[in-house]
């Protein structure tokens, strides 16, 4: 099955990740409050008016089992709005080859770290592994 062998190569990479936070630095600058952004853009972009937020993701057996419901083609294009680190968009593209998947994201350091983690995920995989066309766009 396509999914189980998809999950377990994300967890080799160490893509699978959860949401993680973390507190101030000793230093009293900002530390990362969430896959790489700091706590004020953060509070910035995310929480303008002290706007609460989960900010969680879909653990990766789960985003699996949902997007395994999905039949995507040759001409389908899966788009993330809110795409964060990207682990959405590189597990669909895993499932779905044979689409295109787009993830859009506010953030421009979770937009790096989407980056990173798909140029990783390249330097991992075989050549011969197919897996969709994925672009991440910030704004």
């Amino acid at each position: 099955c396509r999914t189980r062998e998809v999950l377990a190569l994300i967890q080799q990479a160490g893509i699978s990740g959860a949401h993680r936070t973390s507190r101030a630095s000793a230093s009293g600058q900002s530390a990362p409050v969430s896959n790489g952004i700091s706590k004020d853009e953060w509070e910035q972009i995310f929480q303008p008016a002290g706007a609460v937020s989960t900010g969680g993701q879909l653990e990766a057996e789960l985003a699996a089992r949902l997007l395994s419901t999905l039949a995507l083609g040759r001409e389908d294009l899966f788009l993330d709005l809110g795409s964060g680190a990207g682990r959405l968009c590189i597990l669909t593209a895993l499932l779905w080859p044979e689409s295109v998947i787009m993830g859009v994201e506010l953030s421009p350091g979770r937009h790096q770290q989407a980056e990173q983690t798909l140029a990783h995920l390249r330097a991992v995989l075989s050549p011969s592994y197919a897996f969709a066309p994925v672009h991440f766009l910030q704004g």
